[in-house]
């Protein structure tokens, strides 16, 4: 899924937009709004709202246009992290699964970094995954 928000027009289902980045030209297939924890599908989202799309590729700060409209929004502006977090995970899965996350991350979140270490044979207070980010992950 990815959250979106339209600055002039509308993005209906359907429509065809254009990767500005890339130039990947890509068809919108579901249209939701979010409500908290309960997504609504739409027919299209105008402009001055946020909604979210399915199976569309893209980075943090990516511009989506119809094709043959040349325009860019200006590059994101994200400040260092004010916080710092150690992350252990309990066990073989569930460290897979935060490598996963851990990966995907930066395609879906602005720039944010992670380090890891090698597991401590003993109890320290250096953790095995130290993560750096404004942004939550689920693993």
């Amino acid at each position: 899924m990815t959250y979106i928000r339209v600055y002039q027009g509308s993005i209906g289902k359907g429509s065809t937009i254009v990767n500005v980045r890339t130039g990947k030209k890509v068809k919108v297939g579901r249209v939701v709004r979010m409500h908290a924890d309960q997504m609504e599908d739409i027919e299209a989202v105008s402009a001055g709202y946020i909604g979210a799309l399915f199976g569309i590729e893209c980075a943090s700060g990516d511009t989506f246009v119809s094709p043959g409209v040349n325009l860019t929004m200006t590059s994101m502006y994200v400040p260092e992290p004010v916080i710092s977090l150690a992350i252990v995970p309990k066990d073989n899965k569930s460290q897979i699964n935060m490598s996963k996350a851990l990966t995907a991350s930066p395609r879906r979140t602005p720039p944010s970094g992670a380090t890891s270490m090698p597991r401590p044979t003993k109890p320290s207070s250096r953790a095995w995954a130290s993560c750096t980010s404004k942004s939550t992950w689920s693993a």
